[in-house]
């Protein structure tokens, strides 16, 4: 973790695809020690050969996920409009016509189905982020048998992405169930992210006339929207949710992050003093005090 502000109320990120901050704002603290207004981000490392390695603030996977779906579908979206929605059949078919066709057809749907498949994966990641560890999910008891429950590991594996979204997320946040619109949307993108991942016959294209109508395209945006639906009615603020809010994705036009007021989570931090910026921090001490 590095200190990146000291008020927490001024904290800006710089790039949508970063993890939110760990922020802490404990001055009403009862002990002096622990008071603090401070706000901390994940850095990480990579090594790049034996003696280089390059550091960075750890990136959110699920922005990442929501990114590459997002500007695939801006790319498509031009091109349908600017290119496609102009182009068609004019007298007799000629081999280099189809050819030069073939290519853009195909940039095309290249592009819808990674904005498909990249915005329902950043669904199926939201969804399980958001149960915490702890959390025991009890199926509709039946009038004869044994009621099921499910922990986490047994949500994640058994229940299905609607399931989750329609009544578990709801419980979890304490917030009302999906509108029927966005839900309608979700249950849309999922059929078409089904037929890329689950094609029937290699031999059929026919999904793919789904992918010139103007609502598949819209469609395609109900991750960013339904995400932003939780995070604008979750109504809870337990310890286990705010360490879920952390892996919450930045939303566009979005700058809300959570703030804590207990300092116990970072009491058990160690502080790497073999890591390069630490012994660049502690030599620079060390000169100053010659």
């Amino acid at each position: 973790m590095m200190v990146v502000g000291t008020d927490v109320t001024k904290y800006g990120y710089h790039d949508i695809r970063a993890l939110k901050p760990f922020c802490i704002d404990s001055r009403e603290h009862p002990n002096p020690t622990y008071q603090m207004n401070v706000a901390f981000q994940e850095v990480d490392s990579v090594k790049l050969t034996k003696n280089r390695s390059i550091s960075y603030f750890v990136p959110n996977n699920i922005s990442l996920l929501l990114s590459n779906s997002k500007k695939a579908l801006q790319c498509a979206e031009k091109m349908h409009k600017d290119t496609i929605s102009k182009s068609y059949d004019e007298g007799e078919l000629r081999s280099e016509k189809l050819w030069e066709n073939c290519t853009l057809i195909s940039d095309y749907i290249e592009l819808v189905q990674t904005a498909i498949v990249f915005g329902y994966t950043a669904l199926e990641a939201f969804a399980n982020i958001s149960i915490p560890s702890d959390f025991v999910h009890y199926k509709d008891k039946p009038k004869q048998g044994i009621q099921e429950s499910y922990n986490k590991e047994g949500i994640e594996r058994w229940l299905s992405l609607s399931d989750k979204f329609k009544s578990l997320l709801p419980e979890i946040y304490s917030c009302k169930q999906l509108p029927q619109r966005l839900f309608t949307k979700f249950k849309n993108l999922e059929k078409l992210r089904n037929s890329i991942i689950h094609q029937k016959s290699i031999e059929s294209t026919d999904f793919m006339y789904d992918y010139f109508k103007a609502d598949v395209l819209e469609c395609i945006k109900a991750p960013e929207e339904i995400i932003t639906y939780f995070q604008n009615n979750n109504t809870i603020s337990t310890t286990a949710q705010y360490e879920a809010l952390l892996v919450w994705p930045w939303i566009e036009g979005d700058a809300a992050y959570p703030v804590t007021k207990d300092p116990t989570p970072i009491l058990n931090w160690v502080v790497d003093m073999k890591s390069p910026h630490m012994r660049k921090r502690l030599e620079s001490k060390s000169v100053v005090a010659e």
